[in-house]
């Protein structure tokens, strides 16, 4: 049995949890290396949705079946993603601190 007396155990700890909101930048060049950042990323997602949609296909002649139940999987994943990204920032919340 655990016994943790930590403050951050303790029901009265008032102290905010970190956002996932970053502080405002002061290198003048953040909105560069954050664009290139995002080129990058949006680079990574087409190239890695080309090869999903290649492995779709070539399992669509192999088992028809479990090609559906992974196009639903990625389905279900794309449209979180599209959703997600259809305001950003979201709104400041706290993040899930693991102890």
């Amino acid at each position: 049995m655990c016994d943790r007396t930590d403050a951050a155990a303790s029901p009265t700890n008032t102290t905010p949890l970190p956002t996932h909101n970053l502080p405002t930048e002061i290198d003048p060049n953040a909105a560069a290396k954050y664009v290139e950042r995002c080129d990058t990323c949006c680079k990574t997602i087409s190239a890695t949705f080309f090869e999903l949609t290649t492995a779709l296909t070539n399992l669509t002649h192999l088992d028809g079946k479990l090609k559906e139940e992974k196009r639903k999987e990625a389905q279900k994943l794309l449209e979180t993603i599209a959703e997600t990204i259809k305001e950003w920032p979201p709104a400041k919340k706290p993040l899930k601190v693991i102890r």
